[in-house]
């Protein structure tokens, strides 16, 4: 499950990237997208299967609650693992892509 909540976190991610974006006059096309993001999505999918795989290690633990101190209703508790796997999909997305793009120019 925490495998498929990361996957999902990328996914958003670059789904938001394309929903946002400055010409939305041409059709997606595959081949220009591996162009335009191909190393932002393998540089981000390899670093979340690393960090999955320590977070997926029997001695990490993730208290959700200490991470999100004080954004989190007080009624609100989240499982750690499953909701890191997520955040990790989402942030290492974004960082990544900002890295790169901040490289590029």
């Amino acid at each position: 499950m925490n495998w498929i909540l990361n996957l999902i976190g990328i996914a958003v991610y670059f789904i938001t990237r394309y929903a946002n974006r400055k010409t939305k006059t041409t059709p997606f096309r595959w081949k220009f997208w591996l162009k335009n993001n191909g190393p932002e999505f393998l540089s981000t999918l390899l670093l979340n299967i690393a960090l999955m795989l320590i977070l997926s290690l029997s001695e990490s633990v993730v208290d959700v609650e200490k991470m999100l101190n004080g954004i989190l209703p007080a009624w609100l508790m989240l499982a750690g693992k499953p909701t890191a796997s997520l955040l990790l999909g989402l942030g290492i997305s974004a960082g990544f892509y900002k890295l790169y793009k901040t490289k590029i120019k």
